[in-house]
């Protein structure tokens, strides 16, 4: 990822992860779920979204320029 975008975002359900991916595998580019200790998951991945639910903090990133528009219902 050469210009990454990285923002915090809520999702603190089942159902709004189901919501979440579904935007994320409309991007072409690579999506991914993240915490501050490392942790990196898929963002178009069902099970590897679930998984960011134990995060701390989770946070989506990037290099696909509107990120904060698509994802708006779940900023932080």
């Amino acid at each position: 990822m050469n210009n990454t975008h990285r923002i915090k975002v809520v999702v603190d359900t089942q159902t709004q992860m189901a919501e979440f991916v579904n935007i994320a595998t409309k991007i072409k580019e690579e999506v991914n779920l993240e915490d501050n200790h490392g942790h990196r998951v898929n963002a178009k991945s069902l099970l590897g979204c679930l998984y960011s639910l134990e995060f701390d903090e989770i946070f989506v990133t990037s290099d696909y320029d509107q990120l904060s528009n698509d994802f708006q219902k779940f900023l932080a």
